[in-house]
């Protein structure tokens, strides 16, 4: 009796469950198919359809009104309101200070903090361009003191309106021999007449007498100057002054010092004496601006690199020969003025030289930024300058030498190539030693001795056997260029000879 009595409740329950079950799949499917608006809605008890319906169409509209959103900014933006904030900007100036570049070797009190990029609409890129080079002159992308020349604003290119000294249509051969006989060429190298008329720069002697003086010399003040924030320009107790290049990284301390051992290697009188030192206020060198030192945020036993303060220079602009995508100064292509033609000598070895060192700040620099402004070979070459007193060309900066810029070789190699292959005329000097070091092989002990010889051994790191290894290679490559040429102008080499 029990279990009868317990059993029906439950039967009850079950068939109750399933009536309502029933009851609101039928409320459901009349909903669904009769749609009619004088339904009574209290017999559905599913209250989620009504809700159902109601998140579906704010879903529906939500995403209507998002997209018309999007498509309305994406057209508006780049179409509409881009060109006006253009439109703006390059009607309110004309350039666009970019680039903070800095070189260390001269004092930053007058100077052109900036490189200058003029980045045109691009839709009249080439007439603003135009228009920018023929209203005022690019300014100076090294530290280069605001010092007019003969007259001239700051940065000026000078137009030559003298006849060239030589031809810019000559060809090989016959052409080619009349320019050896003027006394330019001697093959595919400089004549010694053009040998001659070298500006004196700085040579071993020089070196050897601002190491001396740094070993007896007292600063007497350390102030900001000579490029990035903890560079300093020092004066010291006789009134000279030198710039001090302060690294947290050691390899660019490396890549300077060991970039002016090269050049002094190779004979190139274009680099300012410099000298590796120690950040130690307890020495004769620092003890009278401890302070100074300190304010600088200095650190003990810190090595820095300490350069002979260089004044009366100014810009120094990409030759003619190397500015068009044609690039190349070969025999055949020699032109220009006597000063033209000095500073031309220069640059050969200017060339030779940064290749070998891959430098990164200097004409490769001028180079990549071709992509975004295409006036940049025009504009004056990134720590280069050029003395106002004898038309010597300074190679400053060249921590990226040797080291920081052959681990980059990967991406910038070709931007080396492109220059050294665009080069066929070589000074004689410079590649006897080259031919010398390749013979030898002894390029790493000769570096490595030199900071032995100057400094202290503990002050920094040898050159590494990995960058000595790629030194070599690149010596090889310059003198395979020279090869190169002598094949392609041998008519030129016969009539000299």
């Amino acid at each position: 009796m029990c279990k009868e009595q317990i059993f029906i409740p439950k039967m009850i329950d079950l068939n109750d469950k399933k009536r309502r079950r029933k009851s609101k799949f039928h409320n459901i499917l009349r909903t669904l198919l009769l749609r009619s608006s004088d339904m009574d809605r209290q017999w559905l008890v599913y209250e989620p359809i009504k809700n159902s319906n109601l998140k579906r169409t704010i879903f529906i509209l939500t995403a209507i009104i998002a997209f018309v959103l999007g498509l309305s900014i994406g057209v508006l933006i780049p179409f509409v309101i881009l060109p006006k904030i253009s439109l703006a900007v390059n009607e309110t100036a004309s350039n666009i200070l970019v680039l903070n570049y800095t070189t260390d070797t001269i004092k930053d009190d007058n100077i052109n903090r900036y490189t200058i990029q003029n980045y045109a609409n691009s839709n009249n890129s080439s007439e603003k361009v135009k228009s920018y080079n023929e209203s005022q002159p690019f300014r100076s992308v090294s530290f280069i003191s605001d010092i007019p020349v003969a007259g001239q604003p700051l940065g000026y290119q000078r137009v030559v309106s003298s006849p060239s000294l030589t031809s810019s249509s000559t060809s090989t051969g016959a052409t080619g021999g009349s320019a050896a006989k003027g006394g330019l060429l001697d093959g595919i190298f400089w004549s010694e007449e053009m040998e001659a008329r070298l500006p004196s720069g700085y040579d071993e002697n020089d070196a050897d007498r601002w190491r001396r003086f740094l070993h007896n010399a007292q600063v007497s003040k350390l102030e900001q100057g000579c490029g990035r924030m903890q560079n300093r320009l020092i004066t010291f107790t006789d009134g000279s002054q030198a710039c001090v290049r302060y690294r947290q990284n050691t390899d660019q301390i490396q890549g300077e010092l060991f970039s002016f051992y090269l050049g002094r290697i190779l004979n190139m009188n274009n680099l300012a004496p410099s000298s590796l030192s120690v950040v130690r206020t307890t020495s004769q060198l620092w003890r009278n601006v401890k302070p100074q030192v300190i304010l600088a945020q200095w650190l003990e036993e810190r090595p820095i690199i300490m350069t002979k303060y260089i004044d009366n220079l100014r810009p120094a602009n990409i030759p003619k020969h190397f500015q068009s995508s044609t690039r190349r100064l070969h025999p055949i292509d020699l032109r220009g003025d006597e000063e033209e033609l000095t500073e031309l000598v220069q640059w050969s070895d200017l060339i030779v030289f940064d290749y070998l060192t891959a430098n990164l700040d200097r004409i490769v620099n001028n180079l990549y930024n071709l992509q975004w402004n295409p006036g940049m070979m025009e504009a004056p070459a990134h720590n280069l300058a050029k003395s106002t007193s004898n038309d010597l060309l300074l190679f400053l900066d060249n921590e990226s030498g040797l080291l920081h810029g052959y681990r980059l070789l990967d991406k910038y190699e070709a931007y080396h190539s492109v220059l050294l292959e665009a080069l066929c005329i070589f000074r004689k000097p410079t590649v006897k030693i080259l031919e010398r070091l390749r013979d030898e092989k002894n390029i790493g002990v000769i570096l490595n001795e030199h900071l032995f010889g100057f400094n202290d051994r503990e002050t920094l790191p040898v050159l590494p056997e990995k960058s000595i290894k790629i030194l070599n290679e690149r010596i090889n490559k310059v003198l395979d260029q020279v090869s190169w040429c002598q094949r392609q102008y041998m008519d030129l080499t016969n009539n000299v000879s």
